[in-house]
């Protein structure tokens, strides 16, 4: 597949760098999780120095990942359109992963008497971020009900008419029910902010699976408008109030759109070069395990976090720059590997 010719850009280069975009989009997130817990990237520099700031812009990784999971729901369903073996593909990839790290985690707190038992069947139960509003794991909340609703998102645009057009009113409707519950339910929408916000990046990206999985070409003009766009926002955002207000926040999720498809051509530029390859197959490594580390690296990070006490402010600690991540990575390959050792029965599953 060429990354451009006599008509442009192609779209699939996307699918074919897929791996590599989740790695990019999951290290930016374990980066920015690791200045939650105070951690002040290159701190002699000041608080405010681009590098932090550039970290601080990494929650547009989960932007990117749901961006992606759209585009990948579009090659899933387009594989067997039956909805029951669909969600048995979906559920069996998240659902040991989620049970095997987090679920291990909360029995832990249970036996040690840091949670109740009211507490943990909500948090097994993945129930909690929709009844407390907890975001400890919130993308795994969304993305699940994302699942569950993709079949009739599917459907809608690509069944009859303009697709464009209908998936533009689902993503106005997702602004529209934004703004209503930010206005109407505020005690209910502020908590889950975080994931109302991606509704929309998610809904395009269902609509743009359709062009990458047909390998749509786009004039290479538009890959210096991505490129500019995506740095212009980040700019914006870290500069500027604007990334930190609801509608700024739900607008800036469509940075992700740029960001793929600008990173999408330089990893193809990547692949040509020896030297550079050795780059794109760490991204593709973290990438094949993207689910995994998400979760791990939130645990054990919120593990570090509580055993040291940390608080704001904190100038850089060689553990959470090196050891948390490692730690992080051991913990999702011994997982990935288990749950690739599933039951013949799950399996057969994975066939369908």
């Amino acid at each position: 597949m060429a990354a451009e010719g006599d008509k442009g850009y192609s779209l699939g280069l996307i699918s074919k760098h897929r791996n590599a975009l989740f790695g990019v989009a999951i290290l930016w997130i374990m980066l920015l999780h690791g200045r939650f817990t105070g951690n002040i990237y290159f701190g002699f520099l000041g608080k405010n120095n681009v590098i932090n700031k550039f970290i601080l812009f990494g929650a547009i990784g989960a932007d990117i990942f749901l961006f992606l999971s759209g585009i990948g729901l579009y090659f899933s369903f387009m594989k067997n359109r039956e909805i029951v073996p669909f969600f048995k593909r979906r559920l069996i990839r998240v659902l040991p992963a989620v049970f095997l790290i987090f679920g291990i985690d909360e029995v832990y707190y249970l036996m040690v008497g840091k949670i109740s038992i009211k507490s943990f069947l909500a948090s097994v139960s993945l129930l909690r971020y929709y009844i407390t509003g907890d975001t400890y794991i919130w993308f795994i909340n969304v993305i699940l009900l994302f699942y569950l609703f993709y079949p009739y998102i599917f459907h809608f645009p690509f069944d009859r008419g303009n697709s464009l057009v209908r998936v533009l009113i689902l993503v106005v409707g997702s602004f529209v029910l934004i703004g209503f519950l930010q206005y109407v339910y505020p005690s209910f929408f502020n908590p889950r902010l975080i994931g109302f916000t991606r509704m929309p990046i998610m809904l395009f990206g269902c609509w743009f699976g359709k062009l990458v999985y047909e390998q749509r070409k786009m004039n290479k003009k538009w890959l210096i408008v991505f490129a500019m766009s995506a740095f212009g926002i980040f700019v914006i955002w870290g500069y500027t109030a604007f990334g930190t207000t609801m509608w700024g926040r739900t607008l800036l999720g469509f940075t992700a759109v740029s960001f793929t498809v600008t990173l999408a051509y330089v990893f193809e530029l990547l692949s040509r070069e020896k030297l550079a390859a050795g780059l794109l197959k760490f991204f593709g490594f973290l990438g094949a395990v993207s689910l995994e580390l998400y979760l791990a690296h939130w645990i054990v990070l919120n593990h570090y976090r509580r055993t040291f006490s940390l608080n704001e402010g904190g100038h850089g600690r060689l553990s959470i720059y090196f050891l948390c991540p490692l730690l992080s990575v051991l913990i999702s390959v011994a997982v990935r590997f288990v749950c690739k050792k599933t039951p013949a029965l799950f399996r057969r599953v994975k066939a369908i």
